[in-house]
């Protein structure tokens, strides 16, 4: 159970990322709809954040990834709201900037600490992968299918490191996040940025889908997004919403339930295609 926000765009829109990241903020402390979705024992995804940022500059790009894991709700609070002002220097600083970023709160039979936060990074050989997930999928099937223990991985974890195979094997990477959506067991919420380690360019794979039908569930794992030619954005249904209070105005397209999206952005160029529950084996 996480939040996600994704965001592309030109240092123009620099003040647009300002918002939402303070809505990020609001919704990994203060969550309505986690709240519901486990019967009022927790509001707070307090269970780590990390983010990846590609600054693009004139001469050259840079990608910073940073984690951070406490016990302490309120030093998980404070650390982030740090975070997120090193982030917009880092943005403000540069011509445009892709940025990925994400608050945990663990499953009950979940590792938790430093290792286990989001994004996880894989290396390829042509491209570096930042992976966070919001949701949960067949961890059994893919510890078999990654020769990794289940216990010393969460079920993200092994999804970044399937899909990392599935890329590295000559994978289109639409093509391979829609073969991993096979392994789902609740909900397929995922980001990752591709970033070219020769060029330094970033690319956006993004998924949205659900697979229990529970209005609560439904309200949590909805996702907001926004992929127009000079701006991309994906957030999670909290962080969306507190940004409209916040007085953010975006032409939000929401997915929501089984009839879910996978789509690549980069740069305003904007690929996106239908995906579907997979059929119950539980």
């Amino acid at each position: 159970m996480c939040r996600l926000l994704a965001f592309w765009a030109q240092r123009e829109n620099a003040d647009i990322l300002d918002e939402l990241l303070k809505a990020f903020v609001d919704a990994c402390s203060n969550d309505p709809h986690l709240e519901r979705v486990t019967g009022g024992t927790a509001r707070c995804h307090c269970d780590g954040w990390g983010y990846a940022l590609v600054v693009e500059r004139d001469s050259a790009s840079s990608v910073v990834h940073e984690r951070f894991y406490s016990p302490n709700p309120e030093e998980h609070r404070e650390s982030l709201i740090e975070a997120t002002r090193r982030i917009m220097s880092l943005v403000r600083g540069g011509r445009e900037a892709t940025l990925l970023i994400h608050c945990r709160k663990a499953g009950r039979t979940e590792p938790v600490g430093l290792a286990h936060t989001h994004p996880y990074r894989e290396e390829l050989s042509y491209y570096e992968l930042f992976f966070a997930h919001n949701g949960s999928f067949r961890k059994d099937d893919l510890s078999l299918l990654t020769g990794k223990p289940g216990q010393l991985y969460t079920d993200s974890a092994l999804a970044a490191k399937m899909y990392a195979r599935l890329l590295e094997s000559g994978g289109e990477a639409l093509d391979a996040a829609r073969r991993l959506s096979f392994y789902t067991r609740t909900a397929y919420n995922t980001v990752s940025l591709l970033v070219d380690r020769t060029t330094g360019r970033a690319s956006v794979i993004y998924t949205a889908l659900t697979c229990r039908e529970d209005p609560a569930r439904l309200d949590y794992y909805e996702a907001y997004i926004l992929a127009s030619r000079d701006m991309f954005v994906y957030a999670s249904s909290t962080v969306a919403q507190y940004a409209e209070r916040q007085g953010v105005s975006l032409n939000w397209e929401r997915v929501r339930g089984q009839h879910g999206v996978i789509g690549f952005y980069e740069k305003g160029q904007h690929v996106r295609q239908p995906a579907r529950c997979p059929p119950k084996l539980e």
